[in-house]
């Protein structure tokens, strides 16, 4: 509150960078599947694509069949899609506290327009790139939740799982409810962003990513610590973070693998808006946090090595 009111101007101008950022990059690719999911699950949806993939997605990850769906909707639509999805179908008894956890270690992931559209076409300047990263991000998670399925109970019969999901929203309702919440989720993502993009700001008031990337550069040189410092940012939003990375003169498999890590992480303001739904499965923070560094680590390591293999 004492920077906001020394310096007003500095800070309504952070506000309207982050604004402009969620409108132009993300709000266009977000909202028509904030509506597209809440309309398709209360139209039966979730049913056909439980029916059609469940056993599949139950083998691999030992998770109820309407995982396949949340998966599905995770992939098209982006974050925070595949939270929102699995606190929905917690709530109607259709997934209990450790499938839920289970469930957002590969159901969770970035948007084919995020990362095709916004980080390979207008970022990088290659929509090549882009399918790349896509590629390694999909596979990352995928690999994420064969590594979470370790230890887990074996699903038996299911108990209660035949739920009525179709009864989550009144039919009569169906259009108006899907708008209505479509743009108060996506509201909340903008909020997220602008609030984000502001605290990016105050820490490089501080000189906080100006220091670390310092300090890192006097281990690794100058290319480590731009590096370091890029994807410090990444760690707190997402979007200002890979528009950090793409700038940075690395060659071109590992820039990409930095933004396939910051994607998969999604960042500080990623985090808190699905931990806002899954908190209402009793996923706990911790274990939260651990599956994200987990994913974002592995999909380093798949994007390097896709984007070394590929000629971009």
């Amino acid at each position: 509150m004492i920077m906001l009111i020394a310096e007003p101007d500095k800070y309504i101008k952070s506000v309207t960078f982050g604004l402009q950022l969620f409108a132009v990059s993300v709000l266009p690719s977000l909202f028509p599947f904030f509506f597209f999911s809440k309309l398709l699950s209360a139209l039966g949806a979730a049913d056909a694509v439980s029916r059609a993939f469940g056993k599949p997605v139950r083998k691999l990850f030992r998770t109820p069949p309407i995982a396949a769906y949340i998966f599905v909707m995770s992939i098209m639509s982006g974050y925070p899609i595949g939270a929102r999805l699995t606190s929905d179908f917690y709530a109607v008894g259709a997934v209990n506290t450790d499938e839920a956890r289970r469930i957002s270690a590969f159901a969770s992931t970035s948007g084919p327009l995020f990362i095709v559209g916004t980080v390979g076409a207008c970022f990088l300047l290659s929509r090549s790139a882009g399918f790349v990263m896509l590629a390694g991000h999909y596979f990352g998670a995928l690999l994420n939740g064969l590594l979470y399925r370790i230890g887990s109970k074996r699903q038996t019969a299911p108990v209660n799982k035949e739920v009525e999901i179709n009864t989550m929203l009144d039919y009569d309702a169906v259009l108006s409810e899907s708008i209505s919440s479509a743009v108060t989720s996506v509201a909340a993502v903008g909020g997220y962003i602008a609030i984000f993009g502001m605290i990016i700001d105050m820490l490089s008031g501080f000189n906080v990513f100006a220091l670390a990337g310092a300090f890192f550069g006097t281990v690794g040189g100058e290319a480590f610590g731009n590096s370091a410092g890029a994807l410090l940012i990444s760690l707190v939003e997402m979007t200002r973070g890979t528009l950090e990375i793409s700038k940075l003169a690395l060659n071109m498999p590992l820039k990409l693998a930095l933004c396939g890590f910051a994607a998969a992480f999604g960042g500080a303001c990623v985090f808190l808006q699905s931990y806002t739904y899954l908190s209402k499965c009793k996923v706990k923070v911790g274990a939260l946090v651990l599956i994200k560094l987990t994913q974002a680590s592995i999909t380093f390591f798949v994007t390097w090595g896709l984007a070394s293999l590929i000629p971009l």
